[in-house]
């Protein structure tokens, strides 16, 4: 894999600067900020709050496309990004949403041609092995509850 994977905790913005300021410089040093934005963890009430709040805080990002349904996935998987921002909430919704939209392996094969993916609280909880670290109420036992395993057979907890 030749991207790059930023995980957090989730929190305030003074919580995640360091972060943040590693995510512009990356994003900087590739001339392009196409972003994906995936807040499929949040209800849907809240998505375009969401939205507004990435804009703000991600005003050098030049282009956020924003995936809330089947349809915008696949409508915009023929899309190439920079960036990958997957946002916190509920992690079973977020994981078992990526898996039914076919996000999950359009994550990797992002990853895989370079891209950045950015995780925060349970976007990055996807990335491990399980997502059974996150508050039993997030995911369903009889469910599979794999992450996307990108973390060396490890698992995080923000």
């Amino acid at each position: 894999m030749s991207g790059l994977i930023l995980l957090s905790g989730g929190g305030d913005p003074k919580q995640s600067e360091k972060l943040d300021i590693y995510l512009r410089k990356a994003i900087e040093l590739r001339g392009s900020s196409r972003c994906l934005y995936i807040p499929l963890a949040l209800d849907e009430n809240y998505y375009q709050g969401a939205l507004n709040w990435l804009k703000t805080n991600y005003a050098y990002l030049s282009h956020i496309d924003m995936v809330t349904s089947k349809a915008d996935a696949l409508r915009l998987m023929g899309n190439t990004y920079d960036l990958i921002y997957i946002g916190g909430g509920n992690t079973g919704k977020l994981l078992y949403s990526l898996r039914g939209r076919g996000l999950d392996r359009y994550i990797i094969n992002h990853l895989n041609r370079g891209a950045i993916a950015y995780g925060g609280s349970a976007g990055a909880i996807i990335f491990g092995k399980t997502i059974t670290v996150a508050p039993e109420d997030e995911y369903e036992i009889n469910k599979d509850n794999r992450g996307i395993n990108l973390l060396g057979e490890s698992s995080i907890v923000p």
